[in-house]
């Protein structure tokens, strides 16, 4: 079986699993944060080598940019489940 330190993102989360949910919830923020810097990285990249965004050489990198960006927004969508589900007066 994996080691659930290294579970990965795509795997489900239980959202009632006591106090592993904050860490899981910390786990996919941080996670989120890397995909950002990433996709930061990546178009200030692209930019530098085609300003004006018009050459086809460069379709994967932005491909890519896209990728990250959408895998950060939905880490922290599925954050955002998990913090819905915990009860009432739990701090956030």
């Amino acid at each position: 079986m994996a080691d659930p330190r290294f579970a990965s993102p795509s795997w489900p989360l239980r959202p009632g699993a006591g106090s592993r949910a904050p860490r899981e919830l910390d786990d996919l923020l941080a996670h989120a944060r890397t995909h950002d810097a990433v996709a930061e990285c990546l178009a200030d990249k692209a930019f530098r080598l085609d300003p004006s965004g018009s050459s086809p050489v460069l379709r994967p990198l932005r491909r890519m940019v896209r990728d990250h960006r959408i895998r950060a927004l939905l880490l922290r969508g599925r954050a955002a489940c998990i913090r819905s589900d915990d009860p009432p007066g739990t701090p956030s």
